[in-house]
Order: C-alpha cells, then structure tokens, then sequence
C-alpha cells in the first residue's frame, strides 16, 4: 500500500498571510527587515512552515 499523504514544508505569501492573519505586505517588510527568510520557487515567494513559526513567535515576544 502507497501512502499519498502530501506534507507541506512551504506555502506561498498568501497562504502565509492567511495562517497568521497577517496581510502581504507586512511579510514583504519582515524579509526587508531580515526578521523573516523566504524563497522564491517557480517564480513565486515561498515560506518555510518552521520560518514562519519563529518569526511569529518572535513577535509575541516584542
């Protein structure tokens, strides 16, 4: 039997955004800041889920 789970390790911005409801624009500034890494994969920015995480747990801590 073949396991055909998908595991995502990275979303785009916008899923991003959605997830911590935050807009676009304010993961745009994060990368400007160098407080958030990202990569663009096929012409769009991807984020690593594991990233994103610390960035935002970096944000309660502020």
């Amino acid at each position: 039997m073949s396991d055909t789970t998908t595991v995502r390790k990275a979303v785009s911005r916008q899923t991003a955004a959605e997830m911590y409801d935050v807009s676009e624009q304010t993961l745009r500034r994060a990368e400007a800041a160098g407080t958030l890494r990202g990569k663009t994969i096929g012409g769009r920015r991807r984020y690593r889920l594991e990233d994103l995480e610390a960035w935002f747990e970096s944000l309660e801590d502020a």
